[in-house]
């Protein structure tokens, strides 16, 4: 039975963790909304990936061509420029001060409409502040907690990031840790003002168009890839120098890159249930040796070789499946910890659960099989004489 149990508990804990993992990346993308792509500069595979490619990189988007491209793009979408301009700036407020390990992302007046962020208290950027550079922040929770603490509103206040002083604008609503790291430790500024005080000429602009139906996005990406290969001067016939992604098939491609490691502990679990299998099929062989004298008893009172057979399968698939069902609690149990620590929701997985149960009376049908098989074909004279 402890051998099954770990055999399910290993296969429950991971599946249920995984399960936890792509709701979470689900929910995560979902955010962004189904209507939404992205242009970048690379290409959203891995290395090692489908085919053994490996991830392609492109010269950097330029703010310029991602403007180009937001003023020229004629189709009725949203357009939101932004740029990763450090990941380890340091905030200040008055005493306080964060490590140096928070990032600064520049945005535009849309971004908002675009990203799947929300506020928690404040407002966005205007298009004046945007186009200006203005020295504005909206702050994630992290920042907060950090150098305001609980009792101070930021909305309005000045606080510094890295050596400038800026006027906190918003809040940005949580989003806990995504994959390990914090979705709020990080501070918004305009686009302009990141380059300006960031940015060192190699920040990539990524452009995320918005529209209004899921029925018109494969008509907004043909004509986005056409006015882009325009801007970014690609010829005819050549491949194109950027890459368009739907939101929706991030979480796909990362779903995809971990389903190797489910497999792999997946193929962990059966090796277990294997040894208990052939451990379970030596405890019932046990049995059947300890017992011989009460078959041989049964038989002699009249009871048939495929009642004998029954009893011993039966008594097999009950051990299999009480050791099964400590698994699957166990199992359930762990899988969440695991993913509570990431700060995933908790699941139940119905599916995997069932297939335990399915597993374990397997299990127990292949261990009862023989020994219940051998006990059946006792001759009852032989069996009674046996010490």
């Amino acid at each position: 039975m402890s051998i099954i149990a770990i055999g399910i508990l290993v296969l429950v804990a991971i599946l249920t963790f995984f399960d936890a993992l792509k709701g979470e990346l689900i929910s995560s993308f979902s955010g962004m909304g189904s209507n939404t792509f992205t242009i970048q500069n690379f290409e959203l595979s891995f290395s090692g990936g489908p085919h053994g490619r490996k991830m392609r990189a492109f010269r950097p988007v330029s703010f310029h061509q991602a403007q180009k491209f937001k003023q020229v793009y004629t189709y009725p979408a949203t357009v939101s420029l932004s740029m990763v301009a450090t990941g380890t700036a340091r905030v200040r407020y008055r005493s306080k001060e964060t490590e140096s390990n928070v990032r600064v992302v520049g945005v535009d007046e849309n971004y908002f409409r675009t990203s799947g962020y929300q506020l928690a208290a404040g407002r966005g950027f205007s298009a004046g502040e945007a186009s200006a550079g203005g020295r504005v922040a909206i702050i994630g929770s992290d920042v907060v907690e950090k150098v305001f603490g609980a009792h101070i509103d930021p909305v309005g206040k000045y606080l510094h990031i890295g050596d400038a002083r800026y006027r906190v604008a918003g809040v940005l609503k949580s989003k806990g840790n995504r994959l390990g790291a914090s979705a709020d430790n990080q501070c918004l500024v305009t686009v302009q003002n990141a380059r300006q005080y960031f940015g060192t000429g190699e920040n990539s602009c990524k452009i995320t168009v918005a529209v209004g139906k899921v029925t018109e996005l494969e008509k907004a990406i043909s004509e986005a890839t056409g006015a882009f290969r325009k801007i970014r001067k690609v010829p005819p016939g050549e491949e194109n120098t950027f890459e368009i992604v739907k939101s929706d098939r991030m979480a796909k491609i990362i779903v995809e890159q971990t389903a190797g490691i489910s497999a792999i502990a997946t193929l962990v679990g059966i090796i277990t249930l294997l040894g208990a299998v052939v451990g379970l099929m030596n405890i019932m062989l046990v049995s059947v040796t300890e017992r011989t004298r009460e078959i041989g008893i049964r038989k002699a009172l009249g009871a048939s070789s495929g009642t004998i057979r029954q009893q011993f399968l039966l008594e097999a698939i009950m051990i299999s499946n009480l050791g099964g069902a400590a698994g699957i609690i166990l199992g359930v149990a762990l899988g969440n910890v695991i993913a509570y620590t990431s700060n995933f929701d908790f699941v139940i997985p119905w599916f995997w659960m069932v297939m335990s149960v399915i597993i374990c009376v397997v299990v127990g049908m292949i261990s009862g099989y023989y020994p219940a098989g051998k006990a059946a074909e006792l001759d009852p004279v032989d069996a009674l004489r046996h010490e």
